[in-house]
């Protein structure tokens, strides 16, 4: 299975490194003689990032497909992290949780970024303690039943008690690193569904 980055997140700056990065870049540059020329050239860096990622937002038309900005835009600055640490194995694929939205949108987007398409966008559940409609509450314990935040990436697939299945690896120190432990997977369900959404009873 080759690796594609995940995001399970809200809105609000959960992945800081790639942004830190850039800034311990520029704090760096101040210290050598062509700092104005490095500051520069990390600025335009930035600007270009941003442009790519509005471009690519507004091309995949996103808005209208209720995925909120930020949390793109948040997601989209963990891939390109992710990306130059050459912890990808299949560039281009990103997928996003925006759990901003309650469970009776379809809030789970699988997105082609090289090509600016849309492949999946459909329901998804969270853990019964996180929420009701809502995902208001999440925890990288076990035993804890809540979902988890932050960057995962994909591993290896399996048929288990929920059929195909893909394990998770999350990638955050502290935070969601018990992903796999916990056994916290992407896998179908019967309980996922249209009519369960609007009926507000899928957890």
């Amino acid at each position: 299975m080759k690796k594609v980055l995940l995001a399970f997140i809200v809105c609000v700056s959960l992945f800081t490194v790639f942004t830190s990065m850039i800034v311990e870049k520029k704090a760096s540059a101040a210290t050598t003689p062509s700092k104005d020329s490095t500051i520069s050239v990390l600025d335009d860096q930035l600007s270009n990032i941003n442009y790519w990622i509005d471009s690519l937002y507004a091309d995949m038309h996103l808005a209208q497909a209720g995925l909120n900005r930020e949390v793109f835009f948040n997601a989209c600055k963990g891939y390109e992290y992710f990306l130059s640490e050459n912890a990808l194995t299949k560039r281009g694929l990103l997928t996003i949780c925006d759990f901003s939205q309650p469970s009776s949108k379809k809030r789970l987007y699988v997105l082609d970024l090289e090509n600016a398409r849309v492949l999946f966008n459909t329901y998804v559940a969270h853990g019964r303690n996180s929420g009701n409609d809502y995902a208001t509450s999440f925890s990288n314990s076990d035993e804890s039943h809540k979902s988890s935040l932050g960057f995962m990436i994909t591993a290896e697939t399996y048929n288990g008690d929920n059929g195909y299945s893909m394990r998770l690896d999350g990638q955050e120190s502290g935070f969601n690193n018990n992903v796999r432990a916990r056994a916290i997977v992407m896998h179908g369900s019967a309980y996922v569904n249209r009519e369960r959404a609007l009926n507000g009873t899928m957890m």
